[in-house]
């Protein structure tokens, strides 16, 4: 059984993201998995998905929680494969082979603006995969001072942390699978590539204004993508 994980903290991402998700990940697998959701709020998640409370979701914050999934505390077998993504993910092809990479460490994405904006950080965290509790050290080191641990990277997020942290056990998905994971901002603009599986969509536009809405960001721009709601439903 393949354990999915992902997180919802706050009210950015309302539970459509998660039914979502487990939905779209549902039409795109042949294999048997498990979606995991962990949240501060589970009202209105369909019961297909599993929902566990986030221990420290009232002193640690947003993403930061991420952090936590590398603990020893999370309900998984230790060696167990986990399979993370973030909520603001669009599934739009089989992703068997994905589920199934063995490649062992821990796998992250290359952040999609790496050599392009100087301001990028070279890994991020809205698709990873590792073994339970072989990385506990992180979040061990992380809750012994978490400000000061959030401090040493602002003004980046938990990807730099992990990143910094863990780099000697890094692989990326995009070395692995070319084409397959992309960036809705970066390859998107001209409409669905043919080779992508999962479309990663990070900061704005949001999935559902990406369909309906011009936008601009940085220096990629596009109409509005309606194909976009042919997978997120």
């Amino acid at each position: 059984m393949i354990k999915i994980v992902c997180l919802k903290w706050g009210d950015k991402y309302g539970p459509e993201y998660v039914n979502r998700l487990y939905n779209g990940i549902k039409r795109n697998t042949s294999l048997p998995f498990e979606l995991h959701c962990f949240t501060d709020d589970d009202k209105d998640i369909v019961q297909d998905v599993i929902t566990h409370n986030l221990p420290y979701s009232t002193t640690i914050s947003s993403w930061w929680n991420k952090i936590w999934l590398f603990s020893d505390e999370v309900p998984f077998k230790k060696g167990e494969r986990i399979f993370y993504l973030d909520l603001d993910t669009l599934i739009t092809g089989n992703i068997d082979n994905i589920l199934l990479d063995n490649t062992g460490g821990l796998v992250m994405l290359r952040d999609f603006y790496w050599g392009l904006a100087a301001s990028a950080t070279q890994s991020a965290s809205g698709v990873m995969s590792w073994n339970c509790g072989s990385f506990s050290d992180l979040w061990t080191s992380f809750i012994s001072d978490p400000e000061a641990a959030i401090e040493s990277v602002a003004p980046h997020g938990d990807q730099v942390l992990i990143g910094n942290t863990l780099k000697n056990s890094i692989k990326y998905w995009q070395d692995l699978y070319p084409h397959q994971i992309v960036s809705f901002k970066v390859h998107c603009n001209a409409g669905l590539p043919e080779s992508a599986k999962i479309v990663c969509f990070h900061g704005e536009p949001s999935i559902p204004d990406s369909a309906t809405k011009r936008w601009k960001s940085w220096k990629y721009q596009a109409d509005p993508q309606p194909w976009v709601l042919d997978y997120w439903k």
